[in-house]
């Protein structure tokens, strides 16, 4: 035992990466719905997210804030205006840079169901398999190029 060394120590960092998702599970999922197909209409970023208002008691006119909304309010990534008969959520300068790191992740958005979202953000093409190439044709190819054994 003496003799042992440890092999690997592991540490976490305090700090995230710059590059991770800067919205949390409840305000993806919010996102995900507000930018979904919407009775055959695809929305887009710039229209924003429309806005219920309370109709009566003492916040009657306002708009409601569903709590995902609300917290991406108040870190500054979405505002809310009311210039309008019903009231819409933007994103922030900084929210559209957020939106674009989320919408680079096909771990969070599905880069083909949200492929409008992502041409609206200026975010590169996918390129779509070819449909003709098989996996035989792929095995045949890397096996007469030394590749790969089949």
């Amino acid at each position: 035992m003496a003799g042992m060394t440890k092999a690997y120590t592991a540490h976490m960092s305090l700090c995230t990466d710059e590059t991770a998702c800067p919205f949390n599970a409840q305000e993806r999922e919010y996102i995900r719905r507000e930018l979904d197909l919407f009775f055959g209409t695809l929305p887009t970023v710039a229209d924003g997210f429309q806005l219920r208002t309370w109709r009566s008691g003492p916040l009657a006119g306002q708009p409601k804030l569903p709590p995902a909304l609300r917290t991406m309010v108040d870190s500054g990534l979405m505002e809310i205006r009311t210039d309008t008969p019903l009231p819409r959520a933007y994103f922030t300068e900084r929210g559209l840079g957020a939106l674009r790191r989320l919408a680079s992740d096909r771990r969070y958005m599905d880069q083909h169901k949200f492929a409008h979202v992502r041409r609206e953000l200026g975010l590169p093409h996918l390129r779509q398999a070819d449909p003709r190439l098989s996996a035989t044709k792929v095995q045949d190819m890397l096996s007469k190029s030394g590749h790969c054994r089949v």
